[in-house]
């Protein structure tokens, strides 16, 4: 079933805490910077949380052999409750502006995609991959080499100098979870993985903002193509379907 991403999560979330006067530098440089700082940030609160999953949202290829350019990223963390999790959404320091953090707990239940994804505009839905069944692995990328890594793929596969795209990591048990049955050659892959293998994602938003292409799962370590999802039409809420 495809569910609404973590793009949409938003607009259920229960609490909503912005962190005062963040330091310019705390998120800039570099994904693994961001994640270090949302994690810091986190633990303040939930000393116990373990990060699972890094979305980034609008991210320009060539930046990632650079200073970062990303609308937004959004870091998932368990916090020992299957209902619930916490997620830290940062806005980078660029164009002058002063880096942005906002920690927030969202519900866990999966929801139909009715909004779209990447955007509200999009007509499109995506996996949603924070529903926990079961604790999910840890998400180890706290240093450069993950980001490295990110672009040499990228390069590998022609999208090192491409549009925006959106990209996230889990480890592969967490996303066969999430994928089930439903996409059996990938889930297959995923399984002979090891179960905390860092996997990406890679969704090219194209020339428009409002469509995306297929998804790409890639083995982060390898680069190896784990498989490819195109995603689904999204439905109008409710009220508004005839």
């Amino acid at each position: 079933m495809n569910h609404r991403f973590s793009a949409g999560l938003l607009l259920v979330l229960l609490t909503q805490t912005p962190v005062q006067n963040p330091p310019k530098s705390s998120c800039s440089e570099s994904i693994d910077q961001c994640v270090s700082v949302a994690t810091a940030r986190v633990r303040e609160r939930f000393p116990n949380a373990e990060l699972f999953q890094v979305s980034v949202f609008g991210l320009s290829p060539e930046s990632l052999r650079g200073r970062l350019e990303a609308e937004s990223i959004r870091s998932s963390f368990y916090i020992g409750e299957k209902n619930r999790y916490v997620q830290t959404v940062q806005r980078l320091a660029q164009g002058g502006k002063t880096a942005d953090l906002q920690i927030v707990e969202e519900s866990a239940k999966p929801e139909p995609c009715i909004t779209g994804y990447p955007s509200p505009d999009s007509q499109v839905c995506a996996q949603q991959i924070e529903s926990l069944e079961s604790p999910p692995f840890p998400l180890d990328i706290a240093d450069r080499s993950s980001q490295e890594r990110l672009s040499a793929l990228l390069v590998k596969n022609g999208m090192g100098n491409s549009s925006p795209i959106d990209v996230s990591f889990v480890a592969a048990k967490k996303l066969g979870e999430s994928l089930k049955q439903s996409h059996s050659s990938l889930v297959a892959n995923l399984s002979n993985l090891d179960p905390a293998r860092p996997v990406v994602s890679v969704t090219p938003r194209g020339n428009s903002r409002t469509q995306v292409g297929p998804t790409t799962y890639f083995d982060l370590l390898t680069a190896k193509v784990l498989g490819s999802i195109r995603p689904s039409s999204a439905r109008p809420p409710p009220s508004s379907r005839p």
